[in-house]
């Protein structure tokens, strides 16, 4: 049996939530996921040998989904590329990250690297718009060097990033695709759980009210302005990054809100609101280099979102 991943497990649970049916871990067949309403059209065998039978399919098998290829949905899929590295770190190095997550801009075209702390260990990575054959690799044991964190040895894993399609069908009148097999990620965070999430409760409401085909409207009204906005965020962002690094990193207010947002406790709408009305407040902090912040701070409590820090003062 392959285990699920975070995504999927999230989305079929949000589903059979939503259904007050229990969720089924244990059943998976070619990503097609087996728990309260997310069930397989006709019939198919298990991973026990058991026939199964039920009305609907929950597809929630990643980027390159081989249900979505079967449909014919998603043919025009745009894909960007990410690896990442669960790293083991000398205890001082892992300190040093202890509490603090790191996103670091500039060293790779339209992408970024990340450094999230974990109980015993750093999970670290790149994700790019087509990147170079090598690239993200290249750039990420650069990068990692210079904040003494060596990667040679270390497992990598590359995975496909789905970039959201306006407005694509997403879905059949038995057939529904949540989470990455919808391309249901940020374009401009390249981050998808949340969307997972909701689109796994889109399914079960469009299921338990009789109207699958409104699936994909479902999604494009809910989802979909976000991801349209995060296209939008994507373009500006990296066309101007020096002009958003002054916005952004003399702004702790900016941080916070970005949390907020992944949270979904707000959007792209308070967020950019966020950066207007501080703005002119946020031009007297200091804006020090991560590099130099992390070695001055053992135990680091300020959260960073990329290649340069704020630190108040003047």
């Amino acid at each position: 049996m392959v285990e699920l991943s975070t995504k999927m497990t999230m989305a079929a649970n949000a589903c059979s939530s939503i259904a007050g049916l229990p969720f089924d871990q244990s059943r998976q067949v070619l990503g097609a996921l087996y728990g309260g309403c997310c069930f397989l059209a006709d019939s198919f065998i298990d991973d026990y040998g058991e026939r199964v039978a039920a009305d609907y399919l929950l597809a929630a098998d990643g980027a390159n989904s081989i249900i979505a290829h079967a449909l014919g949905l998603r043919r025009k899929k745009k894909l960007a590329g990410a690896i990442e590295i669960e790293a083991e770190v000398p205890n001082e190095t892992l300190l040093r990250f202890s509490e603090n997550p790191i996103f670091i801009f500039g060293e790779i075209g339209t992408g970024y690297i990340w450094i999230f702390p974990k109980a015993d260990h750093l999970s670290i990575g790149i994700g790019g718009l087509k990147p170079k054959p090598g690239e993200l690799q290249s750039v990420l044991e650069r990068v990692m060097k210079r904040f003494g964190i060596p990667i040679q040895r270390q497992s990598i894993h590359g995975h496909p990033v789905p970039i959201y399609g306006l407005s694509e069908p997403v879905g059949t009148h038995r057939s529904l695709l949540v989470g990455d097999a919808a391309g249901l990620v940020d374009p401009f965070t390249g981050e998808g759980i949340r969307f997972a999430i909701k689109s796994g409760r889109l399914a079960a409401q469009a299921i338990l009210s009789n109207v699958p085909e409104s699936y994909t409207a479902r999604v494009n009204q809910s989802i979909g302005s976000t991801l349209r906005m995060g296209n939008m965020m994507r373009q500006v962002f990296y066309g101007y990054q020096s002009t958003w690094f002054e916005l952004a990193l003399r702004n702790p207010a900016v941080s916070q809100a970005l949390v907020d947002m992944f949270a979904d406790r707000i959007g792209y709408g308070r967020l950019l609101l966020t950066i207007a009305t501080t703005f002119p407040r946020s031009m007297f902090t200091k804006k020090v280099a991560l590099e130099e912040f992390i070695k001055a701070t053992p135990a680091i409590s300020a959260s960073s979102s990329a290649s340069m820090i704020d630190k108040k003062g003047v």
